[in-house]
């Protein structure tokens, strides 16, 4: 039998005509009917949904939350194990799709509306860098740990041949040239003056260089060959400190004595004698 809902009067009136029930508003399997009326009993036509599944779910990012709509009608469950609360629900698959959430967008190990991570984790590791490029496949994993990549003081422009680049920081060393070769001294005197301005008779060695080298940027020593000989000449191609033989030092490029970028022309104690030649330095560039 149906159960019955007694409307009676209301807003301090009386009879039907102050009774609000209609059909739309009451329960479907109930009826209403008026205290004083004779009328059939209104059955209701509101839906009773009872324990219900929320499908109709959007995000509202502009607002902050997220938005429910549920159909017209009653939420009475009376199998309803929270007491008098009444149930609605959301799926899981509805939460993720509003959500969107996904297996790769989850810290490794977590489960999320029936979404686990399928994330690796990847420690901190350290990187010493090499002549090639190192690829560390950090793709679908999660970082534990920091990424160092080696340093190493000595990584600096002078450290670095001139004209080369490595990680970026561009080499000043200067390109070392060496030159290594054997000149016959003169079997005819010339004149050389020392540093103290005494002039004397002496021997001499010239030669043309085969790679030209900075005026400021080499060095050239010349030893003695022959048997019992001891004496070596020197100069650096700046002639900053004159040339040096045998511990007396002589003009720079002047009294006879003569240093370029491709030449030289230098005093000695011996004629017709063979000396070795050895020049280093940067190149004329």
């Amino acid at each position: 039998m149906a159960k019955a809902i007694i409307c009676s009067g209301g807003g301090g009136g009386s009879g039907s005509d102050d009774c609000t029930a209609t059909r739309s508003r009451v329960l479907e399997g109930y009826t209403a009917i008026t205290q004083d009326s004779d009328d059939e009993p209104a059955e209701g036509t509101l839906p009773n949904r009872g324990s219900y599944n929320v499908g109709d779910v959007s995000r509202d990012d502009s607002n902050s939350r997220i938005n429910i709509y549920i159909d017209q009608g009653g939420y009475v469950n009376g199998n309803s194990s929270h007491s008098n609360r009444h149930g609605l629900y959301i799926l899981y698959s509805t939460l993720r799709n509003v959500l969107q959430i996904t297996a790769d967008k989850l810290w490794p190990g977590n489960t999320i509306a029936g979404v686990t991570s399928n994330k690796q984790t990847m420690a901190g590791q350290t990187i010493t860098p090499r002549s090639t490029s190192q690829t560390i496949s950090c793709n679908g994993k999660a970082m534990t740990g920091n990424i160092i990549v080696s340093g190493d003081s000595d990584l600096i422009p002078a450290n670095i041949r001139k004209g080369k680049n490595i990680f970026n920081t561009y080499g000043t060393c200067p390109v070392a040239l060496k030159l290594a070769f054997q000149v016959t001294s003169s079997t005819s005197r010339q004149d050389f003056t020392q540093a103290n301005g005494r002039v004397q008779s002496k021997y001499y060695i010239q030669a043309n260089f085969s790679t030209p080298f900075k005026q400021n940027g080499y060095v050239l020593v010349a030893e003695n060959l022959g048997d019992s000989r001891n004496e070596v000449v020197s100069v650096n191609g700046d002639m900053s400190n004159g040339v040096w033989l045998n511990g007396i030092q002589y003009q720079n490029n002047a009294g006879g004595t003569a240093v370029g970028t491709t030449n030289f022309k230098l005093p000695v104690s011996y004629g017709g004698e063979v000396y070795a030649v050895y020049v280093a330095g940067e190149a004329n560039s």
